[in-house]
Order: C-alpha cells, then sequence, then structure tokens
C-alpha cells in the first residue's frame, strides 16, 4: 500500500533553533504545510503543537491555544495546574481515579499529580520529554 504525502517540509527555513537547551538538549521548531494552505508548527519538547493555522476566507487563522513564544511552554509546567497547551498526551490520556488501575489482576499505583488522581502521563509525561518525534 502506498502512503499519500499530504504534507511536506516547505523549504530549510521550516526549520528553526531557538538557541535555547534543555537537559543538553536543543530544542527546535518545525513547520509543516500543505497545498491547500493549512500551517502546523511544532517543537520537539514534547512535541508540542504550538500553532496550527487553517485558511479561513482568505485568512489563515490559528486555532491553537498556547503562547507566543517557548520560555511560557516550559514554564508552564512548574505551575500547580499546568494548562498542556498543544503537548502530545502519553503514556495514557485522561485522569486515572486515585492513580490506581488493576492489569490482568495486578494492582498498580501511579504517582498522584492531580488532586491524588493520576494525569495525562504522571509526572513527567511526554510533554517534559525532548525529541518526540523524527524527521
Amino acid at each position: 500500500m502506498e502512503i499519500k504525502h499530504i504534507s511536506h517540509f516547505q523549504d530549510a527555513s521550516a526549520f528553526k533553533s531557538f538557541g535555547l537547551t534543555l537537559d543538553n538538549e536543543e530544542i527546535l521548531s518545525f513547520e509543516l504545510s500543505n497545498k491547500n494552505g493549512m500551517k502546523v508548527k511544532l517543537i520537539n519538547y514534547g512535541a508540542t503543537v504550538t500553532s496550527l493555522q487553517i485558511p479561513v476566507e482568505g485568512k489563515l487563522v490559528d486555532v491553537v491555544l498556547g503562547f507566543d513564544t517557548l520560555e511560557p511552554y516550559i514554564a508552564s509546567y512548574n505551575l500547580p495546574s499546568a494548562p498542556y497547551f498543544g503537548t502530545t498526551v502519553g503514556r495514557y490520556a485522561g485522569r486515572i481515579n486515585k492513580g490506581v488501575f488493576s492489569l490482568n489482576g495486578k494492582e498498580f499505583q501511579l504517582a498522584g499529580n492531580n488532586n491524588g488522581n493520576a494525569l495525562h502521563g504522571g509526572n513527567v509525561g511526554f510533554g517534559k520529554k525532548h525529541g518526540m518525534f523524527l524527521i
């Protein structure tokens, strides 16, 4: 089966380095677009979607809730209730009641990071990982 590619890197300028590093990993931004003019911007910190622009009546409209610069994305993880704007969810999505679940008769206790519940991957979910996608 052939995979039809509907998005592509426009040119070398579609890749941007912020000049920032976290834990010796450079934070990079990538922009993808398709032939219809839709654009998505992602950073390699948590595979975070920082912008999704869609054409509406001849104008590009950003439909992603987030921040205007990189620093607030990183700083937001230190908030008591992080917003996780644009972040890839993982290892699980949603809240697990009291952080406890059973699998094949065995009970597992997860870190309670949301009022005693386990939310969106625990204390260090995919949103705090570098290099979450490859080119």
